[in-house]
């Protein structure tokens, strides 16, 4: 990480043998929700994560939740979020409209709004609405990925975070997850409205990969290499791509680590892709 960031001023450990067995310290912050918009019909919020004090305006990680397009919410691991805001973030976990009802680009134009929201109410909410990061968890990483590769920029993003995202659908669905787990062709058919062969411009669109060169934003990729349901290739491109195009990046590589294995906030995996996150909040933010 230091070869890619730089040094670092991050005073927690990568992983702690204490916090491994006693739980990762957590002090209190201010948590609200609030309505940003609405889509299908449904209203969406979004939890919003702020220091106890704050004497300038924080700035902004936005997460984007998974649940393979169609399930999840804003309050799923919300210690991640709770962890950051205690370090002077401001953190919006976002609901955004599931598939059916709402098929791709949808979720990326609700994130946008939730942007707008934010920025709008930035003064009231101590907001720095020019230094933001997206965040996403699987199909969040796609979305948050995707919208990291909008044809029309995100104003004041300045980097993206993918926890075990598929960034290439194509990829997705020529190498599906195990039916016994994971029913991928549903899923992506439900998301993007057909196969690949009948929505070929939509998967493009839907996939970062594609779009990912020397526009792309300072990255961080955390996969595992147990993971059945993402594979990780996904990352090893993305990763190879952004090497040639120079754009800043790490892929935080663990081979025994499986999907969502950062559910465990507290095990090694938690421990060490907030390290990371923190060591990448650091350096993209600074920019």
């Amino acid at each position: 990480m230091e070869a890619a960031f730089g040094p670092s001023d991050v005073s927690s450990t990568p992983l702690s043998l204490k916090n491994l067995l006693l739980g990762v310290p957590l002090t209190p912050v201010r948590v609200s929700t609030e309505q940003y918009a609405r889509s299908c019909g449904e209203v969406l919020s979004l939890e919003l994560y702020r220091p106890v004090a704050a004497l300038k305006p924080s700035p902004l990680v936005v997460v984007v939740h998974g649940g393979s397009w169609q399930s999840g919410s804003r309050l799923e691991l919300d210690p991640l979020s709770r962890y950051l805001a205690a370090r002077g973030y401001a953190v919006a976990s976002v609901d955004y409209g599931l598939a059916p009802r709402s098929i791709f680009p949808g979720p990326v134009e609700d994130l946008r709004d939730a942007l707008t929201f934010l920025r709008r109410r930035s003064p009231e909410l101590s907001l720095d609405p020019n230094r933001v990061i997206l965040l996403g968890r699987s199909a969040g990483a796609q979305i948050a990925l995707s919208a990291a590769h909008d044809p029309e920029p995100f104003p004041g993003l300045k980097g993206v975070v993918s926890f075990y995202g598929p960034n290439d659908l194509f990829l997705a669905w020529r190498v599906p997850g195990p039916k016994r787990m994971i029913d991928s062709r549903r899923l992506l058919r439900q998301y993007l409205g057909g196969s690949p062969a009948e929505e070929p411009e939509r998967y493009e669109r839907a996939s970062p990969l594609l779009a990912a060169g020397k526009r792309s934003p300072p990255t961080l990729m955390i996969h595992g290499g147990r993971d059945e349901m993402v594979w990780p290739l996904h990352e090893y491109r993305l990763s190879s791509k952004l090497k040639a195009a120079g754009v800043p990046h790490f892929f935080l590589n663990m081979p025994w680590a499986t999907h969502g294995c950062d559910y465990n906030f507290n095990g090694p995996c938690g421990q060490l892709s907030t390290y990371a996150v923190e060591r990448f909040l650091g350096f993209a933010l600074a920019r």
